[in-house]
């Protein structure tokens, strides 16, 4: 029998509503989280679980100097649009969005107790929401004259973008590394460099448009502002991540046991709701059920496979260096040395996907058992005696 454990209390979430969507939140009270099992948190859980969050700021600085080498990869294309300058910002894009996943465990911390962490969920979805519809953003198929590079009427500005974004559907992105990667790979990956290259106009007069409106020209400058928006989103998450940080504040505030309670709550939605139920099974039931229209995570840019091990390392961060973890100890009742082997056995699974294309329903089935196993040690602790 499994002992109850209370959600922790929403507080700021009708706080949340009012609040404009770039305000910066006000620091809650801490939330009353119930002791599971009357269990005694060691000095080495405590001065762990503020480790894992100092280890987050570090993984932050790391995305932020990849998603810095994006924009500089993106200006090279802009400047000199070849295959080769195209090649390298798409490489970019896959080292800048990889880096981001060393992240997810906070990222299912803030999907995973909203009012604690108000707005670190639109924070993400601004950086690596998905999915997207390519047609909102440019032409696709056989709609060769469509999305915001050839809507004129919606100006290239900021402003407009973030109106723009998810305003009738939320899979019309104008905000994150996924809009910028359809703009780099295009339908089907065929993007051509000569997308890039800027146009002038051919003939003077009233009838002819602005030289700015031009498709090209305005791709070019949405692929520019959308890489500035990312930074200026990673920036603000940044920042409420540094010590004097409302994040920073909310967290160090609580008690070692609440800390604790959720680093493992946010690591089983990691997995489960995540990695799983949004990504994994939906690929396998698609298998028997092919009439399901199924995306993926990198649905236009590839590399699924390093995408999944990335997000999955993301729980890295509640290991020390010497590969111990007082925290999955004290979760799974001394069971650490035995969770890190089904964390490097999860990673051989994922592995053995492949980089590109369908895997086969063996393939998936292996995965998802290989990451529910990983859950098992964690739920341990609210076990009964």
């Amino acid at each position: 029998m499994r002992a109850v454990i209370l959600p922790f209390t929403l507080f700021a979430l009708a706080l949340a509503a009012c609040q404009d969507r770039e305000a910066t939140p006000k620091v809650p009270d801490a939330p009353a989280v119930p002791t599971a099992n009357n269990q005694k948190i060691e000095p080495a859980v405590d001065q762990q679980s503020l480790a894992v969050w100092h280890r987050g700021g570090a993984a932050l600085a790391r995305s932020q100097a990849e998603l810095n080498a994006l924009r500089d990869s993106v200006q090279a294309l802009l400047q000199n649009p070849t295959q080769a300058t195209l090649n390298q910002a798409r490489e970019q894009w896959h080292s800048a969005h990889n880096s981001g996943q060393a992240f997810s465990l906070f990222f299912a911390m803030g999907a995973a107790h909203p009012g604690l962490f108000v707005q670190l969920e639109t924070l993400h979805d601004q950086l690596d929401g998905w999915p997207i519809q390519p047609g909102f953003l440019d032409y696709f198929d056989v709609y060769t004259h469509s999305g915001l590079v050839n809507d004129i009427a919606i100006p290239v500005t900021a402003k407009a973008l973030k109106e723009a974004h998810q305003q009738f559907d939320p899979a019309d992105r104008a905000l994150g590394l996924h809009p910028i990667a359809y703009l780099l790979w295009g339908d089907k990956g065929q993007r051509p460099a000569t997308d890039f290259v800027k146009q002038a106009l051919k003939a003077t007069g009233e009838d002819e448009p602005n030289v700015e409106d031009l498709a090209n020209n305005r791709r070019r400058a949405l692929l520019g502002l959308m890489v500035e928006l990312a930074i200026d989103s990673l920036d603000k998450l940044a920042a409420r991540w540094q010590e004097t940080g409302v994040y920073s504040k909310v967290y160090t505030g609580l008690s070692a046991q609440q800390r604790s309670e959720i680093l493992r709550t946010s690591s089983i939605y990691l997995i489960e709701e995540q990695l799983i139920n949004k990504q994994l099974q939906p690929q396998l039931d698609a298998i028997s059920q092919t009439h399901l229209d199924v995306s993926n995570h990198n649905q236009y840019s590839g590399g699924s496979k390093r995408l999944l091990s990335a997000q999955l390392n993301g729980l890295a961060l509640l290991i020390e260096q010497n590969q111990s973890s007082a925290l999955v100890a004290h979760w799974s009742q001394g069971a650490s040395k035995s969770w890190l082997e089904q964390l490097a056995a999860a990673n051989r699974v994922l592995d053995k996907l492949p980089e590109e294309g369908a895997a086969t329903e063996t393939q998936w089935v292996a995965a998802i058992a290989a990451l529910q196993q990983l859950t098992l040690p964690l739920k341990a602790e609210v076990e009964t005696l």
